[in-house]
């Protein structure tokens, strides 16, 4: 395992979500190839690494794409179960450092996700919050949990993701105001993904 230099935002943590199946996008979105020539689940942990934020990439276990990962990564035992599975099992391992005060929750198929995004999302996370970004009135991701939902992300089953935390602690969430699209534009099928990934190209997201 790789571990980042960059320790800027040390009681943040980010728990990058790469162990699903892909079963919408037919092949393994992960290794979508960048402009640079380099794989997506590395461009967003390079992201965060920039960012300051630290990062944990989720992957079922023996995964081979384990040995390609930049960053360090850990394995999810019920990963095949869901997407509650893998968070619930990520954040279990995480919360074991005890200065960690929020964990952000990073979807692996954001490729025009800013680092200045990241940033403000690390800088802007508490204890006691739940930092939802928002850009063009759509809220997106990632999310950044605080230590005190930290029992409730541990209990996610299924396909379940953590909306319903979201829904259930509306006193607790802040909306972050960014300017940044990518916060919400995924490729959840491979045209949708070479569109992002050509926009790139034409340098219109640093």
């Amino acid at each position: 395992m790789t571990n980042s230099s960059n320790q800027a935002s040390a009681n943040v943590m980010a728990l990058v979500l790469a162990a699903g199946q892909s079963r919408r996008f037919g092949s393994d979105k992960r290794r979508v190839v960048m402009p640079d020539g380099g794989l997506l689940i590395n461009a967003i942990v390079r992201r965060l690494r920039k960012a300051g934020v630290p990062a944990r990439v989720a992957l079922p276990v023996d995964d081979p794409i384990a040995l390609e990962c930049e960053g360090e990564y850990i394995f999810c035992p019920d990963a095949a179960k869901g997407m509650g599975h893998t968070i619930a099992s990520g954040v279990i391992q995480l919360q074991q450092c005890s200065d960690l005060q929020a964990i952000m929750i990073m979807p692996v198929d954001l490729p025009l996700i800013r680092v200045s995004t990241l940033r403000a999302i690390a800088k802007a996370a508490e204890q006691e919050s739940i930092v939802v970004p928002i850009s063009n009135r759509r809220h997106g991701h990632p999310v950044c949990f605080g230590r005190a939902f930290f029992p409730l992300l541990t209990q996610l089953q299924g396909d379940e993701g953590a909306k319903k935390i979201i829904r259930g602690s509306q006193n607790n969430v802040v909306t972050l105001a960014v300017d940044d699209p990518g916060i919400y534009e995924d490729g959840d099928e491979p045209q949708a993904m070479a569109a992002l990934i050509g926009r790139l190209n034409r340098g219109q997201y640093t």
